[in-house]
Parts: structure tokens; sequence; C-alpha cells
């Protein structure tokens, strides 16, 4: 090479890298075929065989020829500077003998690019890489001399060199721009010619030339050709510089327990670049795993059996975290209350009860820890919607006392998921003492009766009679605030003359402490004639047992009643509460008659103070009987009060209590 040709040939490398420090990273050009080897061909797989090579851009297939009956395959063994810089996965490998062939690209003289990625086999012989046109005549393109890559003018002019490694991956371009020719490899200049190429003709061929002859064997990738305008062209406009952008529509997910879809938006410049998605857990599943360009990935997830767990979606090196929560459970005890959980009665004696588990989704685990030396659960552990069971022993306890004891479901992990098993008291405990109460309803707004309502409660009228009974046990302490732990054994209110009773069992006395009545007990009866409740309206607890919490501490029976109830309101859970009836309570002391010798002991206990109570005695039942108060003073002992009479002769005697 002559001195000017150097010359020369260092003024345009100059002239190169002032225009690349001076142009945009990007300067616009048009790619007119690229054919990615892999990546845009139907149900390629690495190993698998290829018959045709889809062009992504021009539509220009190219039909592969087989050697011996055997095409060239697919490999997933691709550079790894294509699989960053284009989202490479596959390969095209050859074989001598193999080649692809395609029309011409015509009338492409300057301005133009051929790039690809070339992992030669050996370095024997001549062999093309990609060429447009015919090797002896026309065109232009990329081949194999040997040792060294060069750039080739049919007919005219090789140029450039760059040294062939054996089985490493290299990237060659061709680019002819503005009457100047460049060999770059991996993105460095490896020469130059000025020299004008004849015109294409022929065809557009991968691996061989015009002829079948100077066969090509190894692998190529990423072939693509592309033009530009006059002074348009950089080279970071090369598949080497390029570096994608991948933008996702969210990086993060909250999903619930159950298994279900959703979607993550991937944006993608540019747009032939390749992406992969990869989950790092088995439980996330991707519907579409592999793409080209911008897409809607689809993701599954499966129910979440335990905690709240994380996993990820690697979507073309960037991760998206799917968050998923855990399972709810509920339980289907007695008696719901806002915080503390449910919780079921039992009787006195030992016995086996179960209570309903609701687990969303069904595959929750949970497991059943009791913390009440009594209580003995019989599936301590399991998944999904179940019977959480569990035997009791008997209570024994020699005071007469109502106990309590917590069973936890999954503690700690969800420590207000509780059930409360509340035992009745023994039933000949100390302390216990059934209370009666009589009294007239008075309706209030009969016209919010529920229309699927007992008949006996819509039969109700005014002035009808009513009666209420309650057996109240001790209690040393509290289940939770408001709440009395087995305060009554049982509670029945019934209308008689309307065949209404409705009963519950021993643990539902409840404090109401709210602005408007702070003295209030309320026993809710859910679900009974479309969940008809009752409040008892306590006119005044100053004199009871109970503390300004309205907590008894502990419940004092002698002073529970002390000045009673002053009514009993009966109303409709489902209407807003509207009342139905409401009536004045009057306690029934129980008259008990002793006989001693010439005298009769007639004594009574009462808890409310607020009546007086006047002993009346009468010797027949006749409609007319005239009662008679009887004088004699009561002696009182604690709450009992006593009167001794002298025994007469006038045979049957009959005594009342008079409430006044």
């Amino acid at each position: 090479m002559n001195a000017n040709c150097h010359f020369s040939i260092r003024f345009f490398q100059l002239l190169l890298l002032a225009l690349l420090a001076a142009t945009p990273a990007r300067a616009a050009f048009t790619v007119l075929d690229y054919w990615r080897m892999g990546e845009n061909d139907p149900r390629a797989v690495s190993g698998g065989s290829c018959t045709n090579i889809t062009d992504g851009a021009g539509g220009l297939t190219l039909t592969n020829t087989p050697h011996l009956s055997v095409y060239p395959v697919y490999t997933n063994s691709v550079s790894a500077t294509a699989a960053a810089a284009t989202g490479s996965q596959l390969a095209l490998q050859f074989t001598a003998g193999q080649f692809a062939v395609g029309n011409v690209i015509s009338n492409l003289q300057d301005n133009f690019g051929l790039e690809l990625w070339v992992k030669s086999a050996d370095t024997s012989s001549t062999k093309i890489l990609a060429y447009n046109g015919n090797t002896s005549t026309s065109g232009w393109g990329l081949y194999q001399s040997g040792s060294v890559y060069r750039g080739l003018f049919g007919g005219l002019l090789e140029f450039g060199s760059a040294t062939v490694t054996p089985n490493v991956w290299t990237h060659l371009a061709l680019v002819r721009a503005g009457g100047l020719s460049t060999l770059y490899i991996n993105g460095v200049s490896a020469g130059t010619a000025a020299t004008t190429p004849n015109s294409p003709a022929g065809n557009f061929l991968i691996g061989a030339n015009n002829l079948q002859g100077e066969n090509f064997a190894g692998a190529l990738d990423e072939v693509r050709v592309f033009t530009f305008g006059t002074g348009e062209f950089n080279v970071t406009n090369l598949l080497y510089f390029q570096t994608p952008s991948f933008i996702l529509s969210s990086t993060n997910f909250s999903v619930g327990a159950s298994a279900g879809t959703n979607t993550v938006n991937l944006s993608v410049t540019p747009t032939n670049v390749s992406w992969a998605v990869v989950p790092n857990v088995s439980w996330l599943h991707v519907t579409n795993a592999t793409g080209t360009g911008s897409a809607t990935i689809g993701f599954t997830y499966d129910d979440n059996p335990g905690a709240t767990r994380s996993g990820t979606l690697t979507i073309a090196g960037q991760t998206v975290t799917v968050t998923q929560g855990s399972p709810s459970y509920s339980l289907n005890g007695n008696y719901d209350f806002y915080w503390t959980g449910d919780f079921v009665e039992e009787p006195s004696g030992a016995g086996s009860d179960s209570i309903s588990l609701t687990v969303t989704p069904n595959a929750g685990q949970w497991s059943v820890t009791s913390y009440a030396g009594w209580i003995h659960p019989t599936n301590p552990a399991g998944a999904g919607s179940t019977n959480i069971s569990f035997t009791f022993d008997a209570n024994t306890d020699p005071g007469g006392s109502a106990r309590f004891g917590l069973v936890y479901i999954n503690n700690p992990s969800n420590p207000n998921l509780r059930l409360v098993v509340v035992q009745q008291a023994p039933a000949s405990g100390t302390g216990q003492a059934t209370y009666r109460f009589t009294g007239n309803l008075m309706p209030y707004l009969p016209q919010y009766i529920p229309t699927n309502a007992s008949a006996a409660l819509q039969s109700v009228q005014s002035n009808d009679v009513f009666y209420v009974t309650m057996t109240l046990v001790p209690s040393p302490v509290d289940i939770y605030y408001e709440v009395w732990a087995c305060a009554v054994n049982n509670i029945t209110f019934s209308v008689p003359s309307r065949g209404l009773v409705y009963s519950q069992s021993f643990d539902d006395l409840e404090v109401l402490d709210d602005a408007n009545n702070p003295n209030t007990l309320r026993w809710d009866v859910d679900n009974v004639d479309s969940t008809v409740d009752m409040i008892f309206w306590a006119r005044d607890f100053n004199q009871t047992a109970l503390t300004s919490a309205n907590i008894p501490d502990p419940l004092n029976l002698s002073g529970f009643h002390a000045n009673g109830f002053a009514q009993i309101i009966l109303f409709n859970g489902v209407g807003e509460n509207p009342e139905l009836y409401y009536g004045n309570l009057v306690p029934m002391p129980g008259l008990s008659i002793q006989q001693q010798q010439l005298t009769n002991a007639v004594s009574w206990v009462t808890s409310d103070s607020f009546y007086t109570p006047t002993l009346q005695t009468t010797f027949a039942l006749a409609p007319n009987a005239v009662w008679t108060d009887v004088t004699n003073p009561p002696v009182v002992l604690g709450l009992t009060n006593i009167v001794t009479i002298p025994a007469t002769n006038h045979g049957a005697q009959f005594f009342r209590l008079k409430l006044l």
C-alpha cells in the first residue's frame, strides 16, 4: 500500500472519530432485512432443524439447503454480547454443504450495511458468511479467507482483515457510507476501501456462493441489512453497541392468597429485541415465557397454604416482585366478639364438641394449640376448611365456679384467631341462685314485627303477662371486657298465653357500656324469629357488686339484683333495632313454709329492695277470698325474711306476697 493510500485511510479514520464525537448516539436508519436465526422462526428450539429462516423486517424468507438430507440446527450457545444487545437466545449451526438462499437485495451500492455474529469452526479454506449478489461479478458481503475475516465486492475487491479465532463469537459489519467502505470487527474498524461495488445480481446467500461452493462451517446469528441517509451512519447504530430499553408497567404486585392471574406490560425498544421471563419460585407460572418486542406478559400463581410469601419474575433482566397474602381463617362459634375471637358453650360434664373453621383458599394450613389443660384438640393440624374438634374434662371446681379456656388457631402467626371455650359451673356449685321476674308487655312499635317471625311472636298483645327466669353462678374472672364469664346458667323468657318461649344458655349476659344507658344488661338471641333480641334495662347498679367499669369482680350474687331491673325490651335486630315490646319487671319471690310445734315459719328471699312485699293470708281460695295482711314483723337474715305465725285450727291456711 502506498503512502498516499495510507494517508487517505488514516484521514478517514480521524474523520470517523470526529463524527462519533459530534453525532448523537442513535442516528435514524432503516432495517431492510433481519434474520434472527431462530427467534422469529416458528417452533424454533435448540437442537431442532431449520428449513427456512424468517426475515423479521423485510419478509425475505431464506430457504435452507440440506447436506446429505440434514438441515442446519438451532443452538442456544449464543454470543453473550448478542444476548445482551439483542436478547438473542438462538443461533443457527451450519456444517459444510448446508446453506440458505433467497432473492437478491438489489440496487444497494452506497449508504448500506451488513452485520452478523459469526463463530467459525476452523480456519481452513475460503468460506462465504453472508453475501448479496454473485461473488464473481457483483454485489457485496462478508467472507472468511482462511484465518481472517474480510469484506468482498464481487469481481472487484477484497478489503479489511480481522483475525479468525475458531469457536469464538465475533461481530462483523460491512458498512459503506458516503463512498467509503469499512470492515468492523466487534465495533472497531479493521480496514476501509473507496471502491464502489457493482450493483448486486443473483441471490442473497448465507453459508455458500452462487455456485454452492465456499461452504461455511460454524454458527451464525443476528444477520441484518440496513440503509441510512448520507452522513447519518454512526458506528453505535450497529447491533454490537445496541442497549435495549425494557420498561415494565409495574415491578410490584400484591395479590390475595387464592390462586389467580395477572399481567405486566413490557415495552421494548428497539422492537426486534427478544426477552425471556424466568420465575424464581415454583408457585409462579408464566403464560408467555419468551417473546420479541413489546408485549403483555401473563402470569399465574397458586393458592398460598401458609404465611405471606414473595417471589420474583425476571423479565429481560428486570425484577418484578409478587407478594402473596396469607389465607384467611374464620371460626363459626356460638357468638362473635369484636377483637377476641369466637366462643362456644359447654356443659359442666365431660364431653366433646367441634367448631367450623372456614379457610380461604382451601389450601390454607392451620394448627390448633390449647392453652387450657382441660381442653384437648383431636385434630391439631391440617389444611383447608374443616371442623376443629376437641374434648373437654368435667368441671369439678369445688367452689362451683364456671371456667373458660383459650384455643388458638395458627398462633402466633394469627393471635386474634382464637376460640374461647366456656364451661358451665358444676350443677350443685355454691352460690348459685335462680331469680324469677314477671310483668306486663306493652306494645311499642309492633308494626316492625318481622313478617317471617313466629306465629307466637306475632300474636303477642298489649298487657300480656311475661316471665323471666335466670340462674346466676359465681365467676372468679371475666373473659374479656364487658362480658361476664358464665354469669348465668340459663335465661328463659316466656309469654305463656301466646305460647312464646325463648331460652338461651348460660354465657350470653353482657354489660353494654354506652352513653345512652351505661347500666344495661343485654341478651342477644341470634337467629330466633329473624334475630329477635332482648335487652334488660337495669334501673340502678349503685347497690350491686358491679364495679364502676361494670365488671363483676367477682360476681357477688347477694347484691346482684339490688334495685333490680327496670324493664325488658324485645326488639328486632334486623331492622336497625326497632323496639317491638317492652314491660316493667316485678320480682317474684318464692314462699317457703316450715311447720314447727304450735307455729309456722313463713320465709322468702328477695334480691330487690325497691319492692316491699307484704305477707298476706287466707283460709280459702275462692274467687271472693279475702286476703288479710300478716302483722307479725319479719325477721331479716341477709336477704331472707322470716315470719313466725301461730298454728291455727281453721284447717288449710294459704299465704301470698303482695308487691306494693
